[in-house]
């Protein structure tokens, strides 16, 4: 396998595990909305969508060329 398809399935892996979490905790926050309250359930993970989100501008970025 060369670098490059090394790094490649390195980015995917880290990504997809990523939207994994994210979709985890947003599972979270609609099953148990009335527990936490918006503003501190968000701030607690506001790191890890971000994250994910730059990760996916990346994704795009990579994908145009």
């Amino acid at each position: 396998m060369s670098l490059k398809n090394k790094f490649i399935f390195a980015y995917n892996a880290i990504s997809c595990s990523m939207w994994i979490a994210v979709l985890v905790v947003s599972l979270k926050y609609v099953c148990y909305k009335e527990k936490y309250p918006v503003q501190t359930f968000w701030l607690n993970y506001k790191n890890l969508i971000t994250i994910t989100q730059s990760l996916a501008i990346f994704d795009i970025v990579l994908a145009l060329f």
